[in-house]
C-alpha cells in the first residue's frame, strides 16, 4: 500500500464495494463515515434501527474483509474497526454524488458541516 498511490488504492478497494449487496453498501458506508470505533453491540443495535439485519451485514463485512472487530485491552466490550483506507474510501463515495453540498450528502461526519447544516436549516428528510 506504500508504494501504490492512495487513488489508485482506493479504485481497486472501491471494487470490493462494488459487489456487495444494497443494505451492505449501506452498512459498510454507515460504518465508514460514522460507526468506526463503536461498541460492536450499539453499531447493530443503531443499524437494526434502520431496517437492516445487521448482525449479519456486519458478518458479511467482516468476511470480505471491509470491516474488523476486536477487543479493547481495557474492557470486555468488542468493536467495529476499519482500516483508514476503507474508511477514506467509504467517505469519498458518499461526498462524491454532491461534491461541494453537504447538506445532500447520506451522511455527515465533520463537525464544522454537520453544525453548518443544522444551524442554516439545510436538513432534508427522505421518509421510506
Amino acid at each position: 500500500l506504500k508504494t501504490i498511490p492512495l487513488n489508485e488504492t482506493l479504485k481497486k478497494l472501491e471494487l470490493s464495494y462494488i459487489a456487495l449487496e444494497e443494505d451492505y453498501k449501506e452498512m459498510f458506508l454507515d460504518v465508514a463515515c460514522i460507526m468506526k470505533g463503536w461498541r460492536k453491540d450499539d453499531a447493530i443495535k443503531a443499524l437494526e434501527c434502520c431496517g437492516f439485519h445487521a448482525r449479519n451485514g456486519l458478518r458479511v463485512l467482516e468476511q470480505k474483509s471491509l470491516i474488523t472487530s476486536y477487543y479493547d485491552i481495557f474492557d470486555k466490550y468488542k468493536y467495529v474497526g476499519m482500516h483508514d483506507h476503507l474508511e477514506e474510501m467509504g467517505r469519498n463515495i458518499v461526498r462524491r454524488s454532491h461534491p461541494d453540498n453537504p447538506h445532500k450528502h447520506t451522511r455527515l461526519w465533520i463537525y464544522e458541516e454537520i453544525k453548518n447544516v443544522l444551524a442554516n436549516d439545510l436538513v432534508r428528510i427522505d421518509f421510506y
